[in-house]
């Protein structure tokens, strides 16, 4: 039998063997017998993919792209509940916490009510709570120890594959493999993997002080092969799964619905948006975007301090809640002038998100919601306006000594301390009241001259002002500034991919005709794809012949010297 591997999904491990239970997305920077992981990037890269042989979440030029990951319409979720072999009787039964996360009226089904107030409707998530089953590895096979609590151990994977193999016979997995656009699941458009999957334990888990593994997603390689079938005929496979615990922190209630919203957005394609630094706690982390992000702080809770029992989950952010297709921008174009914006609130029916570019190819820009505590955002510190700074390309930036961590996607705080971009020891921390504008009444302004301001991570003034932000009547009202600039102003596009047809067109404005195209070196358009230029309009069209991640860069110049840069992936 071919040995099964984790495979590591974001960061590197010290001290693994090949076969040890790696990690995600993982909810820590590793680490087992006191040896630290090295410090890495934990985000992917191009390559990544083929690197790890797992669906990696979505190319990295696309994944701040509006719709460039969306799911919509029915997701199915699977929880396998399985014991250790030395687990004893467990006190949480399957319907109990089908009852939790599910099915039933409020508190009940809440990871469904979730998702359903997340997307406002678009995504129709079901569950699925199967009996327990036994497997043949150990707690102490699965979890190791690190500092007295589980970690991640030498089989499990094992504990995962027997766990989807003793429980063939209760289910059918095609049924839970959705992921085409008909919203059949397993047709011809779905790809045999299991979308959505969590391995569930008896035990406390590891990031509670426990015994159990550590909460996390995985993925397990080359994948697990049931008895279920295709259309092709080839089997379905389980490659990417979520493992925690049934409990709480007690051992005594059922989970709350915190940790595994937060994974399932790892299976959505999303990543972390906080950062890790030598260890395995709250206090070696970044957190970016705070509790105010289900992807950063959000399933944690705000301010300082270890994990807070029943926070939570928080909704996205604007950046996620934009790819995914729950919620729609409205983008200032270059040139405006203190042009009055009426935001209603972004967890309403009407609610939109403002997009403000700060740079003259669009690529670091300003996501801008007005955030009220209300639904499962009721724990937020504050309600108001909140200002989230995005940058994919950050890492490719030198950024001048003296400024501030910056990273592809953090929250403006509006008292300018930059806490949720320092560590614990630093004065950071998870989010407080003071980082949303509007607090208590307040009539905010966010130019280049404030504190915080809208310089760019260079910090170069960008012409952006935000005056006169405030709350009145219920929706938030703000007059919006920008210099007149040469950028990309509409976009429409798909993914490429090999032997399919692509057109990617896009319309500039604030330059001067003729536009010269090039490419940048490093990144030439696929084979198979042409680019031609016609007045302020740029169209890309062909059909990619070679195959792997295909990922381009656009240099665009007018006649009058200006440039911008576009990335196709």
């Amino acid at each position: 039998m071919r040995a099964r591997t984790l495979v590591l999904a974001a960061v590197a491990l010290a001290g693994f063997t090949p076969r040890a239970a790696a990690a995600q997305y993982v909810e820590l920077a590793p680490r087992r017998g006191g040896v630290r992981a090295p410090v890495t990037d934990p985000y992917l890269k191009p390559g990544d993919d083929a690197r790890l042989g797992i669906p990696r979440p979505e190319a990295f030029a696309r994944r701040y792209e509006a719709g460039a990951n969306a799911r919509l319409g029915p997701f199915p979720v699977l929880i396998i509940p399985a014991l250790f072999s030395d687990s004893r009787t467990p006190a949480i039964q399957p319907d109990a916490l089908a009852d939790a996360l599910f099915r039933g009226p409020a508190p009940g089904a809440a990871l469904v009510r979730f998702y359903d107030e997340l997307s406002r409707g678009r995504l129709r998530m079901t569950g699925t709570v199967l009996p327990w089953v036994r497997t043949a590895v150990t707690l102490m096979e699965a979890a190791s120890e690190v500092e007295g609590h589980g970690w991640i151990g030498e089989r499990m994977a094992d504990y995962v594959a027997q766990a989807v193999q003793r429980a063939d016979s209760l289910v059918d997995y095609g049924q839970f493999d959705n992921d085409g656009p008909d919203g059949v699941p397993n047709s011809a458009d779905d790809d045999g993997i299991v979308d959505a999957i969590a391995i569930e334990y008896p035990e406390v888990g590891g990031s509670c002080g426990g015994p159990g593994p550590w909460p996390h997603l995985s993925a397990i390689s080359p994948g697990v092969s049931t008895q279920d079938r295709r259309l092709n005929g080839q089997p379905i496979r389980v490659v990417r799964y979520i493992s925690e615990g049934v409990t709480d922190c007690s051992g005594t209630l059922v989970q709350d619905p915190s940790t595994i919203a937060h994974e399932l957005g790892h299976t959505l394609g999303l990543p972390d948006d906080y950062q890790s630094f030598g260890g395995s706690g709250y206090q070696y982390r970044r957190w970016n975007v705070g509790c105010f992000e289900l992807m950063g702080g959000g399933s944690w809770g705000c301010g300082t301090g270890p994990k807070q029992s029943g926070f939570g989950p928080t909704h996205m952010g604007p950046l996620h809640l934009s790819t995914l297709g729950w919620v729609e921008a409205d983008i200032i174009a270059p040139g405006t002038v203190n042009a009055d914006v009426t935001l209603q609130p972004v967890q309403s029916a009407q609610g939109r998100i403002l997009k403000i570019p700060l740079s003259d190819d669009g690529m670091e820009f300003y996501l801008v919601e007005y955030r009220q505590r209300v639904g499962f955002d009721a724990a937020l510190p504050a309600e108001g306006v909140l200002i989230w700074h995005v940058d994919p390309f950050v890492g490719a930036r030198a950024i001048p000594e003296g400024l501030p961590w910056v990273s592809p996607y953090h929250l403006v705080e509006a008292d300018g301390d930059n806490a949720l971009r320092k560590l614990e020891a630093e004065g950071g921390n998870r989010g407080v009241a003071a980082d949303v504008f509007t607090l208590g009444s307040r009539v905010d302004s966010l130019t280049d001259r404030t504190r915080p301001s809208t310089r760019d991570h260079l910090g170069r003034t960008t012409g952006v002002a935000v005056r006169d932000i405030r709350i009145e009547n219920g929706v938030a009202r703000m007059r919006v500034t920008t210099r007149d600039r040469f950028a990309v102003v509409a976009r429409t596009s798909g993914a490429l991919q090999a032997t399919t047809a692509h057109e990617t067109v896009l319309r500039t404005a604030g330059g001067s005709a003729p536009l010269t195209v090039t490419t940048m070196a490093g990144y030439p358009l696929p084979p198979g794809l042409s680019v031609a230029a016609s007045g302020d309009v740029i169209r890309v069209a062909g059909t990619p012949t070679r195959a792997g991640l295909q990922l381009a860069a656009l240099e665009v110049r007018d006649a009058a010297g200006r440039t911008l840069t576009e990335w196709l992936s």
